[in-house]
C-alpha cells in the first residue's frame, strides 16, 4: 500500500484537518485516512471535489495513482 501523501501534504498545508476534509466532502474521517494511506482510492467525482477544495490539479494531487504501470 502507498501512501498518497500529496494528499495529507495538501490538505495539512491548507490547515484542514481530516474532519474537516471529511465534512466537506460528505465523507467520514476514516475515508479519508484510507485514501492517505492508500487503502483506498477516491472516486473521480471525489478526486474532482478535493481538487477543489484544496486547490490543486488533479493530477498534480494524484500523480502516483494516475502514473500506476
Amino acid at each position: 500500500m502507498k501512501k498518497f501523501s500529496r494528499l495529507s501534504q495538501y490538505r495539512e498545508s491548507k490547515g484542514i484537518s481530516q474532519i474537516e476534509l471529511a465534512k466537506k466532502m460528505g465523507v467520514t474521517q476514516q475515508c479519508i485516512s484510507s485514501w492517505q494511506t492508500g487503502r483506498t482510492i477516491p472516486k473521480p467525482h471525489q478526486m474532482k471535489l478535493l481538487s477543489g477544495i484544496l486547490e490543486v490539479p488533479m493530477d498534480e494531487l494524484f500523480y502516483e495513482e494516475f502514473n500506476k504501470r
